[in-house]
């Protein structure tokens, strides 16, 4: 599992260490999550990583170059990013433009962004029950692989069909061809 990016409190990486905690309590000794990027929120993330005591499944990482990122997302089966305010974020898309289903927040920012057929939305509650969500989602995950392979698959399809620069560099082309051709306002 990955989740990462600049390391602030309001992009819910503590709920996804703690929806990590819950799940590995009960998941395979395998699962591992990584967390990548840095920031202000990153010694309150290690310090709840020991507090929760799953040190030895979550590991912050440093990745220097776009090749190290695209590396260890062909390493994972999942992107986390329960973020409560954030827009839409590149990570996201950087994760499903690598065929990775998505965990989110349902409703929240990411929530357009991921069809849902593309992940995994966690339905937003109280704290507890957004952990809880976690937890479940990653649960189901460890034993639909194939149907995860599949949303993965969808999450990389939607990104090619939306997300190309070449479609949005037309899309932008069109609006200002849109408006040049429009005869401005008397006042």
């Amino acid at each position: 599992l990955i989740s990462g990016g600049r390391l602030v409190h309001w992009k819910g990486y503590d709920l996804t260490v703690e929806g990590f905690a819950r799940y590995a309590k009960r998941g395979p000794a395998s699962a591992k999550l990584f967390i990548t990027g840095d920031g202000p929120y990153k010694p309150i993330l290690m310090d709840l990583v020991r507090k929760l005591d799953v040190e030895a499944r979550v590991e912050f990482v440093r990745l220097p170059t776009k090749a190290d990122v695209l590396e260890l997302y062909r390493s994972c089966t999942l992107f986390m990013m329960p973020t409560l305010r954030d827009g839409p974020l590149q990570g996201i898309v950087e994760a499903m433009a690598m065929a990775l289903p998505v965990i989110c927040v349902k409703p929240g920012p990411q929530d357009e962004l991921v069809p849902d057929a593309a992940g995994l939305k966690v339905e937003l509650g109280n704290r507890g029950q957004v952990v809880d969500g976690i937890a479940d989602a990653l649960a189901w995950a460890a034993t639909h692989r194939a149907e995860l392979r599949q949303m993965g698959l969808r999450a990389h399809a939607h990104i090619e069909q939306f997300y190309r620069w070449d479609r949005i560099g037309d899309e932008v082309q069109a609006v200002y061809r849109e408006l040049l051709e429009s005869p401005p306002a008397d006042e």
